[in-house]
């Protein structure tokens, strides 16, 4: 199966997201680094939806780029909480942390803050504006 990815750079290197699973994100300080991450939250992200005994497989990874607006880095465990108060609750918890509120579902890489470019694509995809992030925060 094939996913494109949309790749950003920012001050602090890579942030990644799969416009086709939405919630699904990552970072890296190079690109490299970004392109495995996110092959990591893809299987995690299905992981978390599939049932058991079933498998999915990462076969290729397809690069496009395009326009994300950022927000200021933020510690992932801040940007938990904040949406656990939005009614988010953890599916799923390793490398990636997946909270979802039954409707979205989004994934937050565990490093110690979440880029400008992954936090901006977090909000979008949580159906928060920054503002009303900014407020659970």
């Amino acid at each position: 199966m094939k996913w494109t990815i949309a790749l950003y750079t920012s001050e602090e290197g890579y942030a990644v997201s799969v416009p086709s699973l939405p919630g699904c994100v990552s970072q890296g300080k190079t690109r490299e680094e970004a392109v495995a991450n996110i092959i990591v939250a893809i299987r995690e992200y299905l992981d978390s939806e599939i049932e058991p005994g079933e498998d999915a497989e990462i076969e290729e990874v397809e690069v496009t780029v395009y326009f994300m607006p950022k927000f200021p880095g933020v510690n992932h465990l801040d940007a938990v909480r904040a949406l656990e108060i939005a009614g988010f609750r953890t599916l799923r918890q390793s490398k990636h942390i997946i909270p979802s509120d039954g409707t979205s579902r989004v994934v937050i890489p565990q490093h110690n803050t979440a880029n400008a470019m992954t936090m901006g694509t977090i909000i979008r995809d949580a159906n928060l504006t920054f503002d009303e992030f900014r407020q659970l925060l």
